[in-house]
């Protein structure tokens, strides 16, 4: 039997719960398959739980092609199937329109999708800014409107958020006291670091970059499901 690989439209959409797929495979041992795989670009474009447990079970499969315009849109149509909350319906939507280039307004996108314009706006801002924090809003493990917050936040909460850290400075007495002492401070970026240096964000706003890395690093520690290390998803 031949295998197909899933097409990275179809990423967008997280696996299921090991649960729900376990109610699938057995649905299909005791039915059969009753929707075929379809397949598009040479690739599973929706089907990819139901392709799984055949493979798994022995049972012959069933495909079909694609032959539409408008894939994306198709994968979105046929996720409405799952119960999915607001927020992880936002975040794939946004990482949907990522991996197929549609550089649609918010509004209009909305429109499109049929979704909340304002979580959809947030979904895509988190996602363009930092990827470590887009994981725990797509995972469930952090709040959206949250998460956006401190990542964009508003002229208030920017200076309230500079006189906390000037008072963090005032009171730091680990920093190095000669150049010997900074010189084995910087020598070493850990990969965070390097990320950010990355970034190369014009309007130099690397603070709320950093205050993500606390945010991922204080949730590994309450956690016992360590964040991934990589995003291949997103690949």
């Amino acid at each position: 039997m031949s295998r197909f690989k899933v097409h990275p439209l179809a990423k967008a959409y997280k696996l299921l719960s090991e649960e729900k797929y376990e109610q699938l495979r057995d649905d299909i041992s005791q039915n059969g398959l009753i929707h075929p795989i379809i397949l598009y670009e040479g690739k599973i474009l929706d089907g990819r739980h139901r392709y799984k447990a055949c493979e798994e079970l022995g049972i012959q499969i069933e495909f079909d092609t694609y032959a539409g315009d408008d894939p994306s849109g198709y994968v979105r149509s046929m996720q409405n199937r799952r119960n999915v909350t607001v927020t992880e319906d936002a975040c794939s939507v946004a990482l949907l329109m990522q991996k197929a280039g549609i550089d649609l307004k918010d509004k209009e996108a909305a429109e499109t999708y049929h979704i909340n314009c304002e979580m959809l706006r947030k979904a895509r801002k988190i996602l363009s800014k930092s990827l470590p924090e887009f994981e725990l809003v797509y995972n469930g493990d952090a709040s959206l409107t949250d998460t956006y917050d401190e990542l964009f936040p508003s002229k208030k909460k920017k200076s309230e958020i500079v006189e906390e850290e000037s008072d963090e400075d005032d009171s730091d007495d680990d920093s190095p006291d000669n150049d010997d002492d900074v010189q084995e401070a910087d020598s070493g970026k850990d990969d965070w670091e390097e990320y950010l240096d990355e970034q190369k964000d014009p309007e130099g706003d690397r603070k709320a970059l950093r205050r993500a890395k606390k945010r991922v690093e204080d949730y590994k520690k309450r956690s016992k499901t360590p964040v991934l290390k990589t995003w291949s998803w997103i690949d």
